[in-house]
């Protein structure tokens, strides 16, 4: 449940501020995160080389083709269980610090609009 409507921009930030964590996250957690979010698990590689090392490029790049076939409408429903996959793994403080700059913060199973301190405004 989004508590806003969502611009064009306000879903290109969210995005790339969660993508950017979910980058940062263990390569072996990255496709059950993205699942969980709602990406199509059947169109993300595992990312397993030769050497039984996982390679985040196949991965990640599966996940920004998925995103980028995705309508706007799509996009939006999909960005607060993106927040909330990552929240389980990366934790909600630092989901929060990273959409702050949005002018968001991951409550409620939703993305709430804040003000620069991270406060709901009044």
């Amino acid at each position: 449940m989004t508590h806003a409507a969502l611009t064009d921009e306000d879903i290109n930030c969210l995005y790339g501020s969660l993508r950017r964590l979910l980058h940062e996250q263990r390569s072996g957690i990255i496709r059950s995160i993205a699942g969980e979010a709602g990406f199509d698990l059947g169109q993300i590689p595992d990312g397993t080389n030769e050497g039984g090392g996982i390679q985040r490029a196949p991965i990640l790049s599966s996940i920004d083709g998925q995103w980028s076939a995705m309508d706007q409408s799509r996009r939006a429903r999909l960005l607060p269980r993106f927040a909330e996959a990552l929240a389980r793994d990366a934790g909600l403080v630092e989901v929060n610090n990273r959409i702050r700059k949005c002018g968001f913060r991951f409550e409620g199973g939703g993305l709430v609009p804040v003000n620069a301190a991270g406060e709901i405004p009044t």
